[in-house]
């Protein structure tokens, strides 16, 4: 069972010199993912300056040496009505474990766990506390039939 509750934090304030696809992240915060397997797997996330959440992370999980996926994570919401394919073929992009970590059986289950994945990634990123907020404040207004 993939564990994404409780991330080990490794580096808060790692900088380099990597861009985002549109090149304007200065600052990664790094966070570490224990998958139930002897190896856990890094994820950096960092944020553009119109407030989007961006990922950096092997594009392959078993490729420790490989290329890196740099991506504009969606927010939760553009997830809102779609089937679990569907789900895959929009965050496709996104690096491996990202995806990994946030699909599930069911779309209602893959929306909850990319949202608590998001929101994970995004409070550790200062420019996107707001983004966090406004989430939260969402998830706690009542549902329409």
């Amino acid at each position: 069972m993939d564990d994404i509750s409780n991330p080990a934090e490794v580096s808060r304030d790692w900088e380099d010199g990597s861009n985002a696809e549109a090149g304007e992240v200065v600052q990664w915060s790094v966070l570490q993912f224990n998958n139930g397997s002897a190896t856990p797997f890094v994820i950096k996330c960092g944020a553009t300056s119109s407030s989007e959440l961006v990922v950096k992370a092997q594009a392959k999980m078993q490729d420790k040496n490989g290329q890196e996926i740099v991506a504009v994570v969606p927010m939760p919401s553009i997830l809102a009505g779609l089937s679990v394919e569907e789900i895959r073929q929009t965050i496709c992009h996104l690096p491996e474990s990202f995806c990994q970590l946030a699909m599930a059986r069911t779309a209602d289950g893959t929306r909850a766990r990319y949202t608590r994945l998001y929101k994970t990634l995004a409070v550790r990123v200062p420019a996107l506390r707001d983004v966090v907020n406004e989430l939260d404040e969402k998830s706690k207004e009542p549902r329409r039939p």
